[in-house]
């Protein structure tokens, strides 16, 4: 089983129920400009370049379907991925910025590199957390990432009540 790495916070996100999504840049990123946004085929996603034959593919880490282990303080919790998907960081909703785990605190969103600020939108509070974890100019450089959805399970995949 394959094992994936959250920080303490969003590992208290996902036993609450709060996060549900996370994403993970693509690793090369894609090296060229690219009309197709990461067309699915099969388990990898192609990127259609701007010339004729011009394709880079790139398989997720984590498959539709695959369960998934984290430790949490002496205890296991297991992940079952529900859907992958390729986009640019900036395409994120407030919804799925909600679902990455983004503390709420009052209607206000919590910033990740200045615990002293609050934020009115989960986007920018989620930009604060992406910032915080891959560095200060990740998020502008707007990575193309894997989006992976995902519910609670047991070892064998049978989803949890939250």
């Amino acid at each position: 089983m394959k094992s994936i790495k959250f920080i303490p916070e969003l590992i208290e996100a996902i036993i609450s129920g709060q996060k549900t999504q996370t994403r993970r840049p693509l690793e090369p990123q894609p090296s060229h400009g690219y009309t197709g946004m990461g067309l699915k085929k099969g388990d990898s996603f192609v990127f259609i370049g701007n010339t004729p034959g011009e394709l880079e593919y790139f398989e997720p880490k984590y498959l539709k379907g695959e369960v998934v282990g984290l430790l949490h303080n002496t205890r296991r919790i297991f992940l079952k991925i529900t859907n992958v998907w390729v986009e640019r960081l900036h395409n994120i909703s407030y919804n799925e910025a909600f679902a990455e785990g983004v503390k709420d605190e009052f209607g206000l969103f919590k910033d990740y590199l200045n615990s002293k600020n609050l934020w009115s939108s989960a986007i920018i509070s989620f930009s604060t957390l992406w910032q915080s974890i891959y560095g200060e100019n990740a998020w502008n450089d707007n990575p193309w990432v894997f989006t992976y959805e995902f519910v609670r399970c047991d070892k064998n995949g049978k989803e949890l009540e939250v």
